[in-house]
């Protein structure tokens, strides 16, 4: 019986099987995706088999461990398979579900140098079968879309902003198959500055991966390198490839036992966390005199009774990058409204209709309202305070940690999770001594739970209510699209809708403590959360757990950056500063 050599690659999503025989040839290739069970697959595609056989893979240390098997290298076998494709390659760019790794090679064709993704999808398989979920597109209908030379521009630096940037496209008119190919061209240039950091390369650049077998991404790629890069048919089995040669360039013979195997998926089997319990934090109502939505979408609440009919008021409005938000303070410092609406993209629309919820705000209540001053903050402050007319437009961590101070003078850490970005604040003696903020990356923001929770059947407003008091099963905390695939094993596996959501909003606290505090947290008692994601006490419990300390909230903890541009329009008064752009400009404009 002719020899027969197996390459076994098990990847993130993908188990690929090849078999060559004593000349090299390719006998046969298995290409499917495992669904965090590549040993279930193994079963139906090899049983039991002895023979010349090496594996390799991201995910290889399954085989390791439950079979006793010795893997190769999966580097070592990229660069094997590319070898014996180009003799003459000096660079391999391969780009897999999860991952994408640079490769330099030496004059001679053996290793000098890698470099790899960071714990993101963007650039990465994982990013573009998102996004093709969200544009229903299959990938029958990818393969016939043709080269658009000068598609729309897509961020492609993290899979929740891309969706962002695919809403305003969509509302621009731009087509899927357009959108598409501006998603391919983004995600090119993300790859390439993760992988690369500037470098220039010499020589001829081979793709691997199973994106190699996407025609828009080779067409970039061509577009940036010319003929300088290469694919092959089979580049997206190059790990398998490269394994299978080494099974056979040094005969290497292993005994794949899988009869007595039981199923073994990658998200950690049915190990839990403990329940998501408040020991510590409190529960906080966001109740108010009156609360409606307006005919725009506005959320509008009415906080207390007021005396009177004449209000002299001072209005802070926060612009961020999914919520727009205002308040109205009066001179005794009194919380009278806020207002909160979705910026949809267009921060000028956003703020002229919580404008328009306030003046309709008044005239229901018979309010004759005087505004003694205006500012702005939030990521379209600048914008915003030009059109309005502010007296004053400050940074956001000045504006939370003013309306933070004010609630609690004790409070020295503060966390703000909002849509689309995220911030750490520390303080001492009320003056700001540490912050950092996380923009690029979404898995520890408002817009994954909102998402999450929306694919599991669940209103955001009711997601801290369903997931208190459960233990979350184990996932990912690194990226969104990961914690996504994660999800999809969880509720194959059998867990429950509220199971899966604890575990999405557990991860969310973890990814935020690990990538936007990291190692500036200075243990204190208590945690003051702001940001609209505080209203959710499941993430309240989460911090708490992780933490071991108390989580405070405050029934303004969602509006904190106008509450805070509020208070130090008042500072500015009493301090006899002149406030009159508002009345010179923005009334007029802001409410047309």
């Amino acid at each position: 019986m002719a020899a027969e050599y197996t390459g076994i690659d098990v990847g993130s999503l993908f188990l690929k099987i090849v078999s060559l025989d004593d000349n090299g040839r390719i006998l046969k290739t298995y290409f499917q995706p495992h669904y965090g069970e590549p040993l279930e697959l193994l079963k139906k595609e090899l049983g039991n088999h002895d023979g010349n056989i090496a594996v390799t893979g991201t995910n290889v240390e399954l085989l390791e461990s439950t079979l006793s098997i010795k893997p190769i290298n999966q580097i070592q076998s990229i660069i094997e398979c590319v070898s014996s494709r180009y003799s003459n390659a000096k660079n391999i760019i391969d780009i897999g579900g999860n991952t994408a790794t640079y490769i330099e090679l030496t004059e001679e064709g053996s290793f000098k140098y890698t470099n790899c993704n960071s714990l993101c999808a963007a650039g990465t398989g994982s990013f573009l079968d998102e996004q093709a979920g969200r544009l229903e597109l299959t990938y029958q209908e990818i393969a016939s879309i043709p080269i658009i030379e000068s598609p729309p521009k897509i961020a492609a630096r993290c899979s929740v902003f891309a969706k962002t940037d695919l809403i305003h496209r969509q509302h621009q008119g731009y087509s899927r198959e357009e959108m598409w190919v501006g998603l391919c061209r983004g995600m090119v240039q993300t790859c390439l500055t993760t992988l690369l950091k500037g470098k220039r390369l010499e020589g001829l650049i081979a793709l691997t991966g199973g994106v190699s077998l996407n025609p828009h991404i080779m067409y970039w790629l061509k577009e940036k390198y010319g003929e300088q890069i290469q694919t092959f048919s089979d580049a997206h089995l190059a790990s398998a490839i490269g394994a299978a040669q080494f099974a056979k360039k040094k005969r290497i013979s292993q005994r794949i036992d899988l009869k007595n195997v039981e199923s073994t998926f990658i998200v950690r089997g049915k190990q839990k966390r403990r329940p998501m319990v408040l020991e510590k934090s409190k529960i906080v109502t966001f109740e108010a005199h009156k609360s409606y939505r307006d005919p725009n979408n506005t959320e509008v609440r009415y906080i207390a009774p007021i005396d009177g009919k004449k209000l002299d008021v001072f209005i802070g409005i926060d612009v961020g990058s999914t919520s727009t938000k205002a308040v109205l303070m009066d001179r005794d410092k009194r919380l009278l409204l806020d207002v909160y609406r979705k910026t949809l993209g267009n921060p000028i629309d956003a703020t002229k209709k919580l404008l328009r919820a306030i003046r309709d705000w008044a005239e229901k209540e018979d309010f004759d309202i005087t505004f003694l001053g205006a500012g702005t903050t939030g990521s379209g402050r600048e914008i915003i305070g030009r059109v309005v007319g502010a007296d004053l437009i400050i940074n956001e961590i000045t504006a939370h940690t003013t309306g933070a101070m004010e609630i609690d003078p004790e409070i020295d850490t503060i966390f703000e999770i909002g849509g689309q970005d995220s911030k750490y604040m520390y303080t001492v003696n009320g003056f700001i001594r540490e912050s950092s903020m996380n923009y690029v990356c979404a898995a520890g923001t408002g817009s994954f739970i909102e998402e999450q929770a929306n694919r599991l059947g669940f209103a955001v407003e009711e997601v801290g209510e369903k997931v208190l008091g459960i233990a979350p099963p184990f996932t990912s905390d690194r990226c969104t699209v990961f914690m996504e695939q994660d999800i999809q094993v969880l509720l194959k596996k059998d867990y429950s809708r509220e199971e899966v959501l604890a575990a999405t909003t557990y991860s969310i606290a973890q990814n935020y403590i690990t990538r936007v505090v990291s190692n500036k947290y200075k243990k204190p008692n208590k945690i003051f959360f702001l940001g609209a994601t505080a209203k959710n006490v499941g993430l309240v419990a989460a911090f708490e757990q992780l933490l071991d300390v108390e989580v405070k909230v405050s029934p303004f903890s969602h509006v904190m950056g106008a509450y805070g541009v509020a208070l130090l329009l008042l500072r500015m008064y009493k301090e006899g500063d002149k406030l009159d752009r508002w009345k010179e400009q923005g009334s007029e404009v802001s409410i047309s």
